[in-house]
């Protein structure tokens, strides 16, 4: 449960940096905030893990986290969600 609450912080946290990375507003707002930045977070939880397993790719940097929520690997995951998020729902509508 503690690292539910801990992805839910760093997700609001992550998805707000992806937002100021890429211009476009996130649909349904607080809402939708926090549902990119928790996919961001499991997409860049799994990758990361993928990564690290089956290429041995081993960074400083990744590791840096909060209590076991890496950092770095899920604002690219919230980066690439958004992205992807805002090219499905179309460019026009949701650009800042």
């Amino acid at each position: 449960m503690e690292h539910l609450a801990v992805q839910l912080i760093v997700a609001i946290l992550c998805a707000g940096i992806a937002n100021i990375l890429i211009p476009h507003r996130i649909p349904g707002r607080f809402l939708g905030l926090m549902l990119t930045g928790l996919t961001g977070v499991w997409l860049g939880e799994v990758v990361f893990k993928f990564l690290k397993d089956q290429y041995g790719v081993s960074s400083d940097i990744l590791h840096w986290g909060i209590l076991g929520v890496p950092l770095i690997p899920s604002v690219i995951g919230s980066v690439i969600e958004l992205y992807l998020v805002t090219t499905f729902f179309g460019w026009r509508r949701y650009t800042g």
